[in-house]
């Protein structure tokens, strides 16, 4: 897999049905339609191009295990389960792999409790926090992927992400040739689910790192960040550092400008302010607000007094210094 951060363009890996178990490097059962089969083969092709054997031939799934050269990944197969052997299957008695909350791993679960490391490296994952992303990844998305593998249907009327992928399944009425093109679909669009959460995942773990740092370093209760990270007052207002709470003002730059915002005194109260702007500069822009604060490059102060904006970051920073003397 390629990723391409500035363009977020993405070059995925292939992903095959072959017609020889000779040209595979992946083994699953016949009629692959499992939402936690489909998700296992989305978290493979991100590890690598897979060419997959479809197979109900038990004798030739022993004769593959038992191989002297075997590197091939065998999964929601086979009748045994063992990472180190590239084994994953499930079904068989004695296989207790669970989660959190006792409910048993599916596939998914399994491929990505072992891959996820290298997946992650992949996508440029900092090193500290990958064990954090892949758990987030595993909580938030994989869990109810593998619920639904073990035959549970969550009451919900919402339409889930397992929904949504079997959209692309084969349906009754369709000729069997497009079950090969359906599952290949169904992998796709999994797998960009699957992207986009670790992407997601990625950031709001490099987030926290940059917003520790940058609560760690402020002061005067005014709060400084040299590129502007989407809900930032979130991680203000969840820090568990003693000098988040003593914050006023938050200070950023946005679309070659600089803004002052008021932090919020609570994750529930987002139109409040700890402290707002001077109420003598609401609704002041261009020269009144200039002649008002005496802060030369002042661009306007919105009606709500929450946030103010100037041309330069020294600017920008004298609002909030200001502010926090009215």
């Amino acid at each position: 897999m390629y990723f391409q951060k500035e363009k977020r363009m993405r070059e995925f890996n292939q992903v095959a049905i072959v017609d020889n178990v000779s040209q595979a490097n992946a083994i699953t059962h016949l009629e692959p339609t499992q939402i936690d089969v489909i998700f296992a083969t989305a978290i493979l092709s991100l590890y690598m191009d897979l060419r997959i054997f479809c197979t109900n031939d038990s004798k030739l799934i022993e004769e593959v295990k038992n191989g002297d050269k075997n590197k091939l990944v065998i999964f929601d197969a086979g009748g045994e389960y063992d990472p180190d052997r590239l084994l994953f299957d499930r079904h068989q008695h004695g296989f207790e792999e669970h989660y959190y909350d006792f409910m048993k791993y599916a596939t998914a679960g399994i491929i990505w409790k072992r891959f996820s490391m290298e997946i992650l490296l992949k996508y440029d994952c900092p090193v500290s926090q990958i064990a954090t992303v892949a758990e987030e990844v595993s909580r938030d998305l994989i869990h109810d992927i593998d619920v639904r593998g073990n035959g549970y249907i969550p009451a919900c009327t919402e339409m889930s992400v397992s929904d949504a992928v079997e959209l692309f399944s084969k349906n009754w009425d369709e000729g069997s040739t497009c079950e090969n093109v359906s599952f290949i679909e169904s992998v796709q669009f999994a797998r960009l689910i699957l992207d986009g959460k670790i992407r997601k995942s990625i950031s709001v773990a490099r987030a926290h790192s940059k917003m520790a740092k940058w609560i760690a370093t402020s002061s005067g209760g005014v709060f400084v960040m040299d590129t502007l990270i989407a809900d930032w007052e979130k991680y203000v207002l969840k820090s568990p550092n003693t000098k988040a709470k003593q914050l006023i003002y938050g200070v950023y730059p946005t679309n070659g400008e600089w803004r002052v915002q008021s932090i919020p005194p609570a994750l529930n109260r987002p139109r409040d302010a700890r402290k707002t702007l001077p109420v003598g500069w609401c609704g002041m822009s261009g020269e009144r607000l200039v002649k008002k604060t005496g802060v030369k490059t002042a661009t306007f102060c919105h009606p709500n007094c929450l946030i103010a904006g100037a041309l330069t970051f020294d600017d920008a920073l004298k609002l909030a210094h200001l502010a926090l003397l009215h």
